[in-house]
């Protein structure tokens, strides 16, 4: 266990039992979540889930994301 903030994203597939790292795009003007440890996420439907919350190293986050695993992007709600 740790409580340093972390910034990989991977995605599991129950089909083959493997994890994929969701990579983060080359682009600044991409939306995409900041480093954080401590936070919840959920499957909603197909490659789509929910993030929120936790903490960066200084503070609390309250913000919410979905992303779609199949395109890798990020939406901030």
């Amino acid at each position: 266990f740790t409580s340093l903030p972390v910034s990989g994203v991977h995605d599991f597939f129950l089909s083959s039992q493997n994890w994929t790292k969701i990579k983060k795009p080359v682009s600044q003007s991409v939306q995409w979540p900041e480093r954080r440890w401590g936070h919840a996420a959920s499957h909603i439907t197909g490659p789509v889930f929910v993030m929120s919350g936790g903490y960066d190293t200084w503070s609390t986050l309250s913000d919410v994301w979905l992303c779609d695993c199949s395109t890798g992007q990020w939406i901030k709600v």
